[in-house]
């Protein structure tokens, strides 16, 4: 398959290492290894950011539950049901795959309970802290990977550091 060099496709797989990028990962994912806490990557429009996510992605993806958000302007409610939603999508494949046997009906029943007890609950920055501590007692803590933060609303981008302090570590 024959592909565009000059297309705006940010595939993970297209990255092509350099110095500075690879400087870029480095510092990353030492900042994200070394406790809770919030790092961020910023430069001009088109530089690569978004590719960098993607490969930062992959590369935490084995000993990292990423959640890449690339919507602006939501809501912390909205943000918050969002990673909810990904983590259980991820949990439910997982379940799956280790217990394949059950019937699509009891899985379908399971999410739907599920669901609705994410988007029913009170207080959904509490969801998401406890959720992201199940995962990091199986040995994946929860990164979120924000794409165009910039975007984001003050009081999400506030939520986000408050979320990284409550949660201590798994988040």
């Amino acid at each position: 398959m024959l592909r565009d060099p000059f297309s705006a496709d940010n595939e993970a797989s297209l990255y092509v290492p350099r110095h500075a990028s690879e400087d870029a990962l480095t510092r990353l994912l030492q900042a994200l290894r070394s406790g809770p806490g919030v790092a961020t990557l910023m430069g001009p429009v088109g530089i690569g950011k978004s590719m960098l996510l993607k490969v930062l992605e992959s590369r935490l993806a084995a000993d990292h539950c990423c959640v890449r958000v690339e919507y602006e302007g939501l809501s912390s409610a909205e943000l918050c049901h969002w990673v909810l939603r990904e983590l259980d999508a991820r949990e439910t494949l997982e379940t799956e795959r280790v217990l394949n046997h059950r019937p699509a009906l009891a899985k379908f029943r399971e999410w739907v309970q599920r669901e609705r007890s994410y988007t029913d609950t009170d207080d959904p920055e509490q969801a998401l802290v406890q959720l992201a501590a199940e995962f990091q007692s199986r040995g994946f803590p929860v990164v979120l990977l924000i794409d165009s933060a910039d975007g984001l609303k003050a009081e999400t981008a506030q939520l986000l550091v408050d979320l990284t302090q409550r949660a201590s570590g798994p988040l």
